[in-house]
């Protein structure tokens, strides 16, 4: 369970991502129906103000999931040392230590596993992330400073994970694109389950400076990931990449990604199941995608309890 703050409480769930150039706010009710949502780009602005207004603006109450951005942490793929499952992120701490560019006193570890027929069940494996102390006790001061409780802590591989189950997919195997300014992030997951997360190269600024020839690389990339999930998890192809992005998605791009990789791509329907109240824009709402994994969040884990 990484970075429960708190009990949840009755009310719905702010899904919130803090970035050092925007930050995306989604808020969702117990209900879940999407009544608000935003991203706002700081263009020089104090995050912690920019964030304030907003919530007093839109008149937002409830507890956040924090999602936490690739860039604001490390995160590992190791085998899963033989301990109960209360006791995995402590024994991962001590496990990661030589593999972390921050002195092990100056971060906050947690740990998830995989599900038990991941890597065809030869070794249990895990999670584990490592996020600055430092970066924790600012960001936590930003929400409360918004007058918004914190409930949970949380990364954007399980953010990703929640978008992928909220696609109704059924069992196949779900790829998810996550694509930010400097690179992006691809997990897996199957029936609810996070079985990859690898990180992407290629983001908007490259695309923006070099073109669609920089597609090639980002090409690579992914095919590399899927090549890594179908040969080590024995559990077929991927049949349907999902695409998203802080910015918008063009129709371009996925025709070229959907032109030259097996598995059919397609543009994230961020609304797919969901109810949107009068004003919330789709589009906007596909572009705070991690934001909206965030609300999702309890959703998720009732699905990968009974996994």
């Amino acid at each position: 369970m990484l970075w429960r703050k708190k009990k949840s409480a009755a009310g719905g769930l702010l899904g919130v991502v803090l970035g050092s150039r925007s930050f995306g706010l989604v808020a969702m009710s117990q209900s879940g129906e999407v009544s608000f949502c935003t991203g706002v780009d700081l263009g020089g602005g104090e995050l912690a103000r920019l964030l304030k207004e907003q919530v007093e603006r839109n008149q937002l109450h409830g507890d956040v999931n924090l999602v936490l951005l690739p860039s604001q942490y490390q995160m590992l793929l190791a085998e899963a040392p033989d301990v109960p499952d209360e006791e995995l992120a402590d024994a991962m701490r001590w496990r990661i230590k030589d593999l972390i560019s921050t002195p092990l006193d100056q971060v906050e570890v947690d740990a998830f596993l995989l599900p038990d027929d991941a890597y065809r069940g030869r070794v249990r494996m895990c999670y584990a992330a490592a996020v600055r102390r430092d970066l924790i006790e600012s960001l936590t001061a930003t929400i409360k400073g918004a007058g918004l409780g914190l409930r949970y802590i949380d990364l954007a591989d399980l953010a990703m994970r929640n978008l992928a189950l909220q696609q109704s997919l059924g069992e196949q195997s779900v790829a998810t694109v996550n694509l930010r300014d400097r690179g992006g992030l691809v997990t897996v997951t199957q029936g609810g389950q996070l079985y990859m997360s690898r990180s992407l190269q290629v983001g908007f600024d490259h695309i923006n400076q070099q073109g669609y020839g920089v597609v090639d690389e980002l090409v690579l990339d992914m095919q590399r990931s899927l090549d890594y999930y179908e040969s080590q998890q024995n559990k077929g192809s991927v049949a349907t990449i999902l695409v998203s992005g802080k910015h918008q998605i063009e129709d371009q791009l996925i025709e070229e990604l959907d032109r030259r990789l097996a598995a059919r791509v397609v543009k994230l329907d961020a609304s797919a199941g969901l109810r949107l109240a009068e004003g919330v824009d789709p589009a906007q709402l596909s572009r705070v995608a991690l934001s909206l994994g965030g609300a999702l969040r309890e959703r998720g884990e009732h699905v990968a309890a009974a996994g």
